[in-house]
């Protein structure tokens, strides 16, 4: 018989283990971020040199006029299966009593994973994500698509019978 542990001891131990996994968690950003910061210092030793050739040219060009062009991608890095956990995710918290529907499941990954402040492009390639995913999962028999009885056009998901997550199946 093994023995049993206190549940204050088991708070504390638990508490012990969220607590080191938030450091790790904080120091992985912080060494994203030191990239990100040597990154930019690179971009801007590049603007620099640019910007002294283009003075050294014999037609003169105002660099306060040139506008800058953003790109069409924002930086985001999502481990691999994560879009899937939290496809599952969402549909185990917000499905237990009605099937969940697919504008749910994007506002929930992008609070989950990413800034609010993204391009709508990017939010339309987080959309086809996400969509390309649910139809796989259908496929694959982990999730089931419902119509919608009151909106003609809205497809919802729930989580299919045979599959009981909590157990680890």
């Amino acid at each position: 018989m093994s023995n049993r542990i206190p549940p204050s001891l088991n708070w504390l131990i638990d508490k012990r283990a969220r607590i080191s996994g938030e450091i790790e968690k904080t120091r992985r950003s912080l060494k994203q971020a030191q990239s990100l910061i040597v990154e930019l210092e690179d971009l801007e030793t590049k603007l620099k040199a640019i910007d002294t050739t283009l003075q050294l040219h014999d037609i003169q060009v105002d660099i306060g006029l040139i506008k800058p062009i953003t790109s069409n991608y924002y930086r985001l890095k999502i481990p691999h299966g994560e879009l899937t956990k939290s496809i599952l995710t969402c549909i185990k918290l917000y499905g237990a009593s009605s099937p969940v529907s697919k504008s749910t499941i994007v506002d929930f990954v992008i609070a989950r994973h990413f800034d609010y402040d993204a391009e709508e492009t990017a939010k339309s390639q987080i959309k086809n994500s996400i969509h390309n995913r649910l139809k796989n999962l259908c496929r694959d028999g982990v999730i089931e698509r419902y119509n919608s009885p009151d909106y003609t056009r809205r497809i919802l998901w729930n989580i299919h019978p045979k599959f009981n997550f909590d157990k680890g199946t």
